[in-house]
């Protein structure tokens, strides 16, 4: 295969995957998460059904790896070198995109948010998880409920401050509770 076709492929898979994310978002703001199906997707996306199989196993497999770049920069917050600073434009990004996180944050997807964050919470204790007596998943889940309950109200605006406060404040959070619950 040459160069030139494998761009070619390269650039159709981009183009199928962009389409399904697109449609996936567009469906978001029509019906609750739950009430999206499979169906839905591929037929505004213009795709098979393998064709999205190909892609992703499910919906919430789509909205994890949609969320997992983003929700990776709040999760590493529990590493010591991470600066407020590392965290700014990841805030900004979800304040920007208000729209989509009022669907992700007060729907149905909310639970696959909060999954998520902790998922790459965990992936970020890394190599300190076998300090703690605890199991890894519970401390991911309960780092990741208080850096959920202070970004929300911020990203909906119910809260007056700066993204650069916030990353303080988050920085702080994890941090402390990865020390205090890893240390036990």
């Amino acid at each position: 295969m040459s160069a030139d076709t494998e761009i070619n492929i390269d650039r159709r898979l981009e183009k199928t995957r962009t389409a399904i994310v697109a449609a996936f978002l567009e469906l978001l703001f029509d019906r609750p998460y739950g009430q999206v199906t499979i169906a839905a997707i591929v037929e505004r996306a213009n795709v098979g059904r393998s064709t999205f199989y190909e892609h992703f196993t499910g919906k919430d497999d789509l909205l994890r790896r949609g969320l997992s770049g983003p929700l990776s920069v709040i999760a590493s917050t529990v590493r010591r070198g991470t600066r407020p600073a590392d965290l700014v434009d990841t805030l900004k990004h979800f304040r920007e995109n208000q729209r989509i996180a009022r669907v992700l944050l007060q729907t149905a997807a909310r639970h696959s948010f909060s999954r998520v964050l902790a998922a790459e919470i965990e992936t970020a204790l890394g190599d300190l998880r076998p300090l703690s007596r605890l199991p890894a998943s519970l401390v991911a889940a309960q780092i990741g409920a208080a850096l959920q309950a202070a970004m929300e109200p911020w990203i909906l605006s119910q809260v007056p401050a700066t993204a650069e406060t916030l990353a303080e404040a988050l920085c702080l959070t994890g941090r402390a509770m990865a020390e205090g619950l890893l240390t036990y």
